[in-house]
């Protein structure tokens, strides 16, 4: 129930937000199934963003999500890899892919990708390739210079690196060359230690 979840989840669960937003870090949480009664709780605790969204599941639809939560946390997923790119051929993937990047685009605050937290290994590799291709093609945030001219896009898609421009070198990766390494140094597990109640 909610309650239970209030009760017993969510403040260890703020715990760690506030930990990863002390060290200037967003906080991405992983949740299968159908969980849309917990989203204002998570979203209360300062939650950056939801990964995963499976549309199949019950209260789980795209445009539902968006509608209640799109402008208070950032959606993830929600490109159906149960059905679609498993079963699907690759036109099929193409425009779930679209009609998935046109409810949750509008307005920020989504990032492109399947329904599970990996893509299965059943999956074809043509439906992968048909699923990140049609992101690449339409699913770029475009940012705007003041003399109205459109940049290159703001983000790469998920699962493909961004390519500098020629003749110019890649930025350097925030962080160092490890993008975790903020999160793995000694002082965030005695932290963590410190502030996880005894069993």
């Amino acid at each position: 129930s909610v309650d239970m979840f209030r009760r017993f989840l969510l403040p260890p669960m703020r715990r760690l937000v506030d930990l990863g937003h002390a060290y200037g870090l967003k906080v991405m949480l992983h949740c299968c199934g159908a969980f849309t009664e917990l989203i204002p709780s998570l979203i209360e605790i300062g939650l950056d963003g939801l990964h995963a969204l499976q549309p199949c599941c019950e209260a789980m639809q795209p445009q539902k999500l968006k509608e209640q939560f799109g402008g208070h946390i950032l959606l993830n997923g929600a490109i159906d890899s149960h059905h679609v790119l498993i079963e699907g051929t690759p036109e099929q993937v193409r425009e779930a892919t679209r009609a998935t990047l046109e409810i949750l685009m509008p307005g920020g605050g989504y990032i492109a990708g399947a329904s599970h937290d990996c893509i299965l290994p059943e999956t074809p590799v043509e439906n992968v390739l048909a699923m990140f291709d049609t992101i690449r093609d339409a699913g770029h945030y475009r940012r705007p210079s003041p003399h109205g001219h459109v940049h290159a896009p703001v983000a790469a898609p998920a699962g493909r690196a961004a390519q500098p421009a020629a003749g110019k070198s890649a930025p350097a990766p925030v962080g160092g060359n490890d993008p975790l390494r903020p999160v793995r140094g000694r002082n965030v597990d005695e932290r963590l230690a410190e502030e996880t109640p005894p069993a």
